[in-house]
């Protein structure tokens, strides 16, 4: 897939639709840094980690390759704090204060990343007790819609990848892709974070525009049947046209390291 997904515009316009995190994920966050002088958020979209910690750090240096998206980050809760620098760049290329670095957190976007590039390069700038923490998923947790949506995704994944949509299949493309981050961090410890989400049906499916594989320049003239049979399969789980939904995120951490 194309990282480059994520400075389109129309992906940029509906990151607003995606939930945020439980709240309890910051205390987390907070009490796994090592220090609490400088964090570096790689990859941080609107800037909900970056922005949620904002009272918790000296200094947060907040890297996207969007402007589009730092743009909105600035604008959002906490995002005028003074203690944020808002970088625009890539992980790979992005012009990142000294350190040292205590803490380095990355969401999903450490999937897109050049990891022989990013990690060696921030090596030089960690400190010695460091910690990263890799934070995902900010979507439906088993949600009553569940044997449908695999079923839905069996269908648009291989259209719109040419991928096998292969669920729990850790030998797939996907799966080695979502895991290739592994190799260079000595994971210590792991932890599961439920929220619930309240979300209009029509917002969820906008949610799903802000995703890589389903970005509307992506799906194209397809974006109309892709909507509908998505709504067809979620109004009958909706109340008011709302549904009511758990959503699960994960949090691994650990300390970079050289390949293995």
């Amino acid at each position: 897939m194309n990282k480059q997904a994520f400075v389109d515009p129309e992906v940029v316009e509906n990151y607003q639709f995606r939930p945020d995190y439980p709240s309890e994920l910051y205390p987390l966050l907070t009490q796994l840094a090592p220090g609490h002088q400088h964090l570096l958020d790689l990859g941080c979209g609107t800037g909900k980690i970056a922005r949620g910690l904002s009272g918790g750090f000296a200094r947060i240096s907040a890297v996207d390759a969007s402007s589009a998206m730092l743009k909105i980050a600035e604008t959002l809760g906490a995002g005028s704090a003074n203690n944020i620098d808002w970088i625009h760049g890539s992980a790979e290329t992005a012009d990142i204060p000294g350190g040292p670095i205590d803490f380095v957190v990355a969401a999903e976007s450490i999937h897109w990343m050049e990891h022989a590039i990013v990690f060696p390069r921030l090596s030089a700038q960690l400190s010695n007790q460091h910690r990263l923490a890799v934070v995902e998923g900010d979507g439906a947790h088993e949600p009553p819609w569940q044997s449908q949506w695999h079923d839905f995704l069996r269908e648009w994944v291989p259209r719109l990848t040419g991928e096998p949509y292969a669920p729990g299949d850790s030998a797939s493309p996907f799966a080695v892709r979502m895991s290739k981050h592994k190799q260079w961090v000595r994971f210590e410890g792991q932890a599961a974070i439920d929220g619930r989400v309240d979300q209009l049906v029509e917002d969820f499916i906008l949610c799903q525009h802000s995703r890589a594989t389903f970005a509307p320049s992506r799906l194209g003239v397809n974006l109309p049947r892709f909507d509908a049979q998505l709504r067809e399969i979620l109004q009958p789980y909706a109340t008011n046209n709302r549904l009511s939904y758990q959503m699960r995120t994960h949090v691994e951490w650990g300390r970079i390291q050289p390949a293995r």
